[in-house]
């Protein structure tokens, strides 16, 4: 993967996930993003989300799982429906039963019983 850092980038329109999707960045750089965004302050008026390149709901599921990223961008890739891939990813944490992926696992279900945002 590329080594862009917002620095590198913050000059483009390129949003993070457009750039992480191109492979331009790695996963750890959004943390780069999300303070390039608290910088900004009012200069910058977009939501996070929308900073990020993220909807709404692509927005919620990194927030409850930011090891979600993958999982987001398969399904833009293939068109699936985000509920969908965060689905089958829902159901393979539950099957592994991890004491550690306890609060993910009951926030992505809450998520998907909750009719779409975005």
């Amino acid at each position: 993967m590329g080594d862009a850092s917002v620095s590198d980038t913050q000059d483009t329109t390129a949003a993070f996930f457009d750039l992480y999707d191109r492979g331009d960045v790695s996963e750890d750089a959004i943390d780069d993003f999300v303070g390039a965004w608290h910088e900004a302050g009012e200069g910058d008026n977009r939501p996070l989300s929308a900073f990020l390149g993220m909807t709404t709901d692509e927005y919620r599921v990194w927030m409850m799982d930011a090891r979600a990223l993958p999982v987001i961008r398969e399904a833009r890739r293939t068109q699936q429906g985000l509920r969908e891939a965060v689905a089958r990813y829902l159901a393979g944490m539950q099957a592994a039963a991890r004491d550690a992926d306890r609060s993910a696992i009951w926030a992505l279900s809450q998520w998907l019983e909750q009719p779409a945002a975005g």
